[in-house]
């Protein structure tokens, strides 16, 4: 009796950790990178320098998914120390929907500027990305980068929850690899996946504090 209460008391930790590592799982908030863009390298960019005397560097671009939630712009500081400021507006061609000056300082050189804000109603959308400077010189400018076509290197990012990213995830392997196997097999599989970890890691926890309670009765 008391084995088989042992293991029924196991078998239900080891549900409810499942349950709870699932429920973080599926409700967890992901970047994506929007539909359209690439994260990967590109070749052939130009450096355009941000100086004062010069037009505000404006990017526009759709967005096809809900929930813009982030910009990465990839920007050069020629290995130096700038002493500039910049500034970056984020706008849906009618209103600003976001707008930051940075410390060229903090940049680093051929790294992405991180731009997070509140998530956008951004769906089938345009908007119009501007950069400036307001007092760079042309030897203490940084630089943003653009392609062979004049499009500025950013990738936007859409937030996107662990459920969505995994149906995404899961039809791509059943649509190339495995055809045969549905979607809901492969949450299936993911479910069982996780059930055995947490069984596994339970077990070992228990065996740990079997262990500690053994030594202390031998005291």
């Amino acid at each position: 009796m008391v084995y088989k209460s042992s293991l029924l008391k196991k078998l239900f930790l080891t549900l409810f950790l499942s349950a709870v590592l699932l429920f973080l799982l599926y409700t967890a908030q992901l970047d994506k990178t929007a539909s359209g863009f690439k994260s990967g390298v590109v070749p052939n960019l130009s450096a355009v320098p941000l100086v004062s005397s010069n037009i505000p560097f404006v990017q526009k671009f759709n967005i096809r998914e809900n929930d813009l939630s982030r910009l990465d712009i990839l920007i050069s500081t020629y290995g130096r120390e700038n002493n500039s400021n910049i500034e970056i507006e984020l706008s849906d061609g009618k209103t600003s929907v976001f707008k930051k000056r940075f410390d060229a300082k903090q940049l680093k050189d051929n790294s992405y500027m991180k731009l997070e804000f509140e998530k956008l109603s951004s769906k089938n959308k345009d908007f119009m990305l501007t950069i400036r400077s307001d007092n760079s010189d042309p030897g203490k400018a940084i630089a943003v980068w653009e392609t062979q076509d004049g499009e500025l290197r950013f990738i936007p990012y859409v937030k996107i929850s662990g459920a969505a990213y995994l149906n995404q995830l899961f039809e791509r392997i059943s649509l190339n690899n495995l055809p045969l196997i549905n979607l809901y097999t492969l949450h299936a599989l993911l479910f069982f996946l996780v059930y055995i970890i947490s069984f596994i890691n339970i077990s070992f926890i228990g065996l740990i504090y079997e262990n500690i309670a053994d030594g202390h009765r031998k005291r």
